[in-house]
C-alpha cells in the first residue's frame, strides 16, 4: 500500500503543507472551509496517521496488539498474561486495547494500532461478520490472530 503523504493531501485540498499539520494536529487557525476540505481529501483518501516514533523502523517495532472484549475479566486477563509473557521472550511487547464490548471501539483500536505499526494483532472480535476495517487490514497484510471466535468473510491463513 502505497504511504499517503502530507504533500499530496494539501495539492489536492487546494491548501499549504501547514494548513494540512494544523488539521492533523488539531491546533486551530483553519477555516471552516478549508477544515472541511483537508479533512474530505484524508478521508477520500484514507489516510492514517503514521504514529510511529521518528527514527524507529516501521518494519520492525517490535510490538504486537492486543484487543479483549474486557480486560478486567479473569478469562481474558489470564490470556493477556500469557500473551505477554511469551511475547517478552521472543523480544516483542504487546500494546493491550479494550474494545469496551463495542464494534466500534473494536474498529477504533484496531485501525489506531495498525496506525502504529504494530507487527501483528491478536483479536477477540466482538464482529461475527468481518466488517471494513477487517479486510482493510487483511488488504494491508497485516497479521492478524483471532482468539476464540470465528468470523465469518475473515478467511486468515491458519
Amino acid at each position: 500500500m502505497e504511504k499517503v503523504t502530507i504533500e499530496q493531501i494539501a495539492k489536492l485540498a487546494d491548501v499549504s503543507k501547514a494548513t494540512v499539520s494544523r488539521v492533523m494536529n488539531q491546533t486551530g487557525g483553519v477555516s471552516e472551509k478549508k477544515l472541511q476540505r483537508v479533512q474530505n481529501v484524508m478521508k477520500e483518501l484514507d489516510y492514517r496517521r503514521n504514529l510511529v516514533v521518528r527514527g524507529s523502523s516501521a518494519e520492525h517495532t517490535k510490538n504486537i496488539g492486543v484487543i479483549v472484549p474486557e480486560i478486567s475479566k479473569p478469562f481474558y486477563a489470564r490470556m493477556i498474561e500469557q500473551v505477554e509473557k511469551y511475547a517478552f521472550k521472543k523480544g516483542y511487547h504487546i500494546l493491550l486495547a479494550s474494545s469496551q464490548m463495542s464494534t466500534e471501539k473494536e474498529k477504533e483500536r484496531l485501525m489506531a494500532l495498525a496506525a502504529m505499526h504494530v507487527e501483528g494483532i491478536i483479536l477477540v472480535s466482538l464482529a461475527r461478520e468481518a466488517m471494513p476495517c477487517h479486510i482493510r487490514l487483511k488488504k494491508d497484510k497485516m497479521p492478524l490472530v483471532l482468539f476464540d471466535e470465528k468470523v465469518e468473510g475473515l478467511n486468515y491463513d491458519v
